[in-house]
């Protein structure tokens, strides 16, 4: 008995001891976010209020990404009075397989003979009736679930289409009755054929597509396809963007606390993003929650990631155009040009071991004879992965594509990938310097050009797979 009332006395000890320690760690977690909150609170700035003349266009990869990352967005705009028209980009095809939305339907009650993507476009119109939009005022394009990266980056003509491969999608068309435009080919041209049609006739104020920052390729290649849209017909007004999916810890916490704040990833606070944000009052709070709650196919999967976009704000970020610099000794000397934006820190597949292939920065400057092209890694530039310039040249009236592959640091070749490719009449020039990687092309290939849409990415030929990849960011040329 001895021995049990001494363990007793030491279990009691060990009990204390551990509620103290959790009461101190929920103390240091609280006055950590407490810290962080208002520290992002100096550095954030409220969006415009949305006005009843205000006409907003909301881009949304997969349905469910309208509520997520703008629902709270759509339920001011239509207390305000304004128009709001949403685009679902993509039919929501893969989020299960065949066996998956067998049980899945079992769980929420679904009956009869729908299919998953047909669910998806009914749960998004139950989803944006709870947000105060009506039917008639979304769009559903039909493209392919997982399927726009290839689409902007090589599916781009009409005599090259893309294959969808998911066990309800197969098709190289869209199928669908809801579709904007009946059996549209899966061809990049008409992805912004589209989208530049639903631009010019809603004539939007404010433009909401998602942020390239995001980890979704598919909200990857959105955000640049309404770039490339935006840009091909001069769009001068408002644009937001949002975020879905962003690392395995944010939203922070991940879970549903609809008094908390929703507040930019850690990691894209050192990019060119400047954040913003819209307060949302309760009964903004309660429609976004109910239109998330109406994604029942999806909720299911991770209930608390989904639940945790229910906060009092929703969260923007906003990029200025850049403007192309002229080139300086500094730049040639190996320091960047003042025209260039910065990479996310450590985001590179294998920068756990391994720094050189991490993006830190790129940009664009321009003299008299030459415009020069430069990415910068976190350390001396890997000579065995391919490097590449991706450009968009707009020229007033259409858009020409330039990519330029950089091969063992010394080496560079143009790529044709698409019908509006274009290419100089000799090899780049490149220039390395430690850790920063100089082309030089011509810049008579840049004749007339206004705008230029411009990313870089490094990719490993033997894994086939990309190692880093910055955001498409818009370069404006000087007049003269």
């Amino acid at each position: 008995m001895k021995i049990g009332n001494n363990y007793f006395k030491i279990s009691k000890k060990m009990v204390i001891l551990g509620i103290l320690g959790i009461v101190l760690l929920g103390s240091l977690i609280y006055l950590v976010s407490e810290y962080e909150e208002n520290h992002l609170s100096t550095i954030l700035n409220p969006a415009l209020e949305i006005k009843s003349s205000d006409r907003i266009l909301v881009f949304a990869p997969h349905p469910d990404d309208e509520s997520l990352g703008a629902g709270g967005l759509i339920a001011r705009a239509v207390e305000k009075n304004a128009t709001v028209m949403v685009v679902m980009v993509t039919d929501g095809s893969s989020s299960h397989t065949t066996s998956g939305y067998s049980n899945l339907k079992a769980h929420i009650n679904v009956t009869g003979n729908i299919s998953l993507p047909e669910l998806r476009h009914t749960e998004t119109l139950n989803a944006l009736k709870n947000l105060g939009v009506s039917e008639k005022n979304v769009v559903f394009l039909g493209y392919p679930d997982v399927g726009l990266g290839p689409l902007f980056e090589i599916y781009w003509d009409y005599n090259n289409t893309y294959k969808s491969a998911n066990d309800f999608n197969k098709l190289n068309y869209s199928s669908y009755s809801f579709s904007y435009e009946k059996n549209a080919p899966y061809a990049g041209a008409n992805v912004v054929k589209n989208m530049q049609t639903i631009i010019r006739d809603f004539k939007p104020t404010i433009v909401v597509y998602p942020d390239d920052g995001d980890d979704h390729p598919d909200h990857w290649a959105t955000s640049a396809f309404v770039r490339y849209s935006l840009m091909g017909i001069n769009f001068n007004g408002t644009e937001y963007t949002y975020l879905v999916h962003k690392g395995l810890d944010w939203p922070t916490p991940a879970m549903y606390l609809p008094n908390g704040r929703l507040n930019p990833p850690s990691g894209l606070l050192s990019t060119d993003a400047h954040w913003t944000y819209f307060n949302l009052n309760n009964s903004e709070v309660n429609q976004k929650e109910m239109a998330i709650l109406s994604h029942k196919s999806q909720v299911g999967i991770n209930s608390s990631y989904f639940k945790s976009f229910i906060r009092t704000n929703d969260l923007f970020g906003v990029y200025p155009d850049i403007q192309i610099a002229r080139n300086t000794l500094e730049t040639t000397l190996g320091v960047l040009p003042t025209s260039s934006y910065t990479d996310e820190k450590g985001d590179a597949s294998n920068t756990l071991f391994n720094t050189v292939s991490d993006l830190n920065s790129a940009g664009i400057s321009y003299d008299d004879q030459n415009v020069y092209l430069f990415m910068q890694t976190a350390s001396n530039i890997n000579n065995t992965f391919q490097k590449t310039f991706h450009l968009r040249l707009f020229n007033g009236t259409d858009i020409k594509r330039m990519d330029v592959t950089v091969t063992n640091s010394s080496q560079a070749e143009y790529v044709k990938y698409a019908t509006n490719s274009i290419k100089g009449s000799e090899k780049p020039t490149v220039e390395l310097n430690n850790n920063i990687l100089m082309v030089k092309l011509p810049k008579s290939l840049f004749k007339g050009v206004k705008e230029v849409m411009f990313s870089v990415d490094i990719y490993d030929t033997n894994t086939k797979k990309h190692v880093d990849a910055m955001a498409f960011r818009n370069f404006i040329f000087p007049s003269s």
